[in-house]
């Protein structure tokens, strides 16, 4: 093959690879969704929120900030209803690639979220990455696009940069997406859990003209708590404790602060390492779990009267920790056990794969049986890392070195 023939065929190659993307549709054109919030009716129909870009005034504010979302509501009896609706309502295509979270109200979520999910699994324009959350109480979801939502100006974009820049670094936040959610959903031997939005009054609010802003939010919006569900509807909530113990349970807390109390003071610990393991066995008809916390750690702040450079010192605000850890880890495992008799810990999950066969036998009852009265004994052993030391275990070292 001469060289002029070569040349001729990488023309041809880059004139094929260069082309334009003739079918696809501009932004503008298109309906992209950013955030969208799951309702009732009074009659029981249901009633979606959608946050999306609002290019006109994209394009009006550039460089000067402003509103740059736009609410549309929409009500049907159906999922596939609402989005054939939609083609009357809204004159774009719909677009959901850049959805970046899906919220239910309580009324919501209790009432089920089957139907929910199996559209999300079907429908070609949704997508598994939105973060999940509940709204909780009675709240209007209006109140959600009131809300401060911080630097940012719609309110996808705020919760998925809260879920990024919480989810490694602290322990009382959950933050699940939406195949997260489907995972656990559809897991024998795990129930499955959402975070939680709250909406209170904001008690620094200014008016526009007493803030010299455009916009002015009334309200602003908490992201601690966790929601429980079993099966396919909402059971209850936990308080930051004890999502503090759903984090430790399935190792899902990276770095974070601990306050503990040392006999009427507060220390403050900074976890470095965490790892929790857990064995189950089966005995006398009874689930056994055994739950081995351990953790690393640094004292940032010391109240205490025990002196954290000594060992003696460092052994009694150890010992306070692990008391601390270890109830707030045993009433957690109760109330979950006892309330809402759902396993949101996965021990299913790991009796299934430790007991195989007796889990073929127990499954159908997991939950309301088993689980609700498996017998948990906890262990937590937490050492602290002195700071321009190498740490020595505890205990190795004499008394008069210290």
């Amino acid at each position: 093959m001469n060289k002029k023939t070569k040349l001729l065929i990488l023309l041809l190659l880059l004139s094929f690879f260069m082309t334009g993307c003739w079918s696809q549709s501009e932004p503008k054109e298109m309906a992209i969704i950013t955030c969208t919030v799951y309702d009732l009716d009074e009659n029981n129909n249901l009633k979606i929120y959608l946050d999306m870009l609002d290019f006109p005034n994209i394009a009006s504010n550039e460089g000067g900030g402003g509103q740059t979302a736009k609410i549309v509501t929409l009500t049907g009896t159906s999922f596939p209803e609402m989005v054939r609706d939609t083609k009357s309502t809204i004159d774009k295509m719909m677009y959901a690639a850049h959805n970046r979270a899906r919220i239910f109200t309580e009324t919501f979520a209790k009432n089920g979220l089957t139907d929910t999910l199996d559209f999300l699994i079907r429908d070609y324009i949704a997508d598994e990455r939105p973060y999940m959350f509940v709204l909780k109480g009675d709240t209007d979801p209006m109140l959600l696009f009131k809300s401060n939502k911080g630097l940012s100006a719609r309110l996808g974009d705020y919760l998925y940069a809260m879920a990024q820049v919480r989810k490694q670094d602290n322990d009382f936040a959950v933050f699940k997406t939406t195949m997260d959610f489907i995972k656990e959903f559809y897991s024998p031997g795990r129930q499955s859990v959402m975070g939680v939005i709250e909406i209170f009054p904001d008690d620094t609010y200014r008016t526009p003209e007493e803030s010299g802003e455009n916009e002015a939010h009334k309200y602003y919006m908490s992201l601690n708590g966790l929601a429980v569900f079993k099966d396919n509807k909402l059971v209850g909530y936990l308080d930051k404790f004890g999502i503090r113990v759903y984090n430790l349970l399935t190792n899902n807390i990276a770095k974070a602060y601990i306050s503990f109390p040392v006999e009427g003071s507060i220390c403050c610990a900074y976890s470095l390492k965490t790892n929790c393991k857990i064995d189950t066995r089966f005995e006398k008809g009874a689930v056994y779990a055994d739950v081995k916390l351990s953790k690393e750690i640094m004292i940032v702040q010391n109240n205490s009267e025990y002196d954290v450079s000594t060992i003696s010192g460092v052994k009694k605000v150890q010992e306070e920790l692990n008391n601390y850890l270890k109830t707030q880890i045993e009433q957690a495992i109760n109330q979950v056990q006892t309330e809402f008799k759902s396993d949101i810990f996965g021990i299913g999950d790991l009796f299934h794969k430790q007991n195989p066969e007796i889990w073929k036998i127990i499954q159908s009852n997991w939950d309301d049986d088993y689980f609700a009265n498996a017998i948990f004994n906890v262990n937590v052993d937490a050492k602290i890392q002195i700071a321009g030391q190498i740490r020595e275990k505890i205990g190795e070292k004499a008394e008069s070195g210290s």
